[in-house]
């Protein structure tokens, strides 16, 4: 008996609606397409994540292989997945404990590793300053 293998017939990528296009299976020869459309079609935020005493270098988001790298102390505009992304990281802060029973005793606290100003791009006009992605780390 011969096998027929199935396959899933091609999206166009460009003018599929959303549903289908985050049903679509990312795949070795479509994932820079596919993300990239995606992040076109996100929501915009306008952010500006400060500078801190300890780090004043350019802020660096990679999404799927996208890299989205942007300067601290300005306006630029991101889609929704970088927000997301600044939003739930986090690091270690350590204390330590210096007066009463529990003198040096080290606590761990997590704290948000970005301290940012967000507000949502309503009309592309308003959209100054886009953040731009840097060359992709994919296939490298």
């Amino acid at each position: 008996m011969e096998e027929i293998e199935l396959t899933a017939p091609k999206v166009d990528l460009k003018k599929a609606p959303n549903s289908q296009l985050s049903a679509t299976p990312i795949t070795p020869e479509n994932s820079n397409t596919l993300t990239k459309e995606m992040l076109n079609r996100q929501k915009k935020y306008r952010i500006k994540v400060h500078s801190t005493e300890r780090d004043k270098h350019p802020v660096k988001v990679c999404i799927n292989g996208y890299m989205y790298l942007f300067p601290r102390d300005k306006w630029v505009v991101v889609p929704e997945a970088v927000k997301a992304t600044l939003d739930e990281a986090q690091i270690k802060d350590y204390s330590v404990e210096l007066e009463g029973p529990e003198r040096g005793k080290v606590t761990a606290t997590d704290v948000n590793r970005f301290s940012y100003q967000t507000e949502e791009v309503k009309e592309e006009k308003e959209a100054a300053a886009p953040a731009k992605p840097a060359e992709t780390t994919k296939g490298k």
